[in-house]
């Protein structure tokens, strides 16, 4: 079995159906967009979605409530980070090095 499928099986067993692999050349874009900040010599990125509570989305946009979508933030934020730190530690046993970004948006205070 190839690693990147090991990594999907990984990220599904932990609940994590959306997950994408590709090397850092997939990333042409400005300097926030480079791999090597996160980690010198990166060879490939992991990406993977959690999603949003559609119910609490459209009671949001509707404006009749936040506050089932402000919490759903929290906790799919959380689940996030969780995982993130479990596939690092996934790819660590293994032999490779493994960095991650935690969803906060300001990552690069450089740019």
């Amino acid at each position: 079995m190839s690693l990147e499928q090991e990594i999907k099986d990984f990220m599904k067993s932990i609940g994590v159906d959306i997950v994408g692999l590709a090397g850092p050349g997939r990333f042409d874009g400005p300097p926030s967009l480079d791999p090597d900040y996160v980690l010198k010599g990166a060879q490939s990125v992991i990406s993977f979605a959690i999603p949003f509570n559609v119910e609490a989305i459209y009671a949001y946009l509707s404006r009749k409530t936040a506050i089932p979508h402000n919490i759903d933030q929290y906790r799919v934020h959380q689940r996030i980070i969780n995982a993130a730190i479990k596939l690092k530690k996934f790819l660590e046993d293994r032999g490779h090095r493994a960095a991650f970004i935690e969803p906060n948006g300001g990552y690069r205070k450089d740019l």
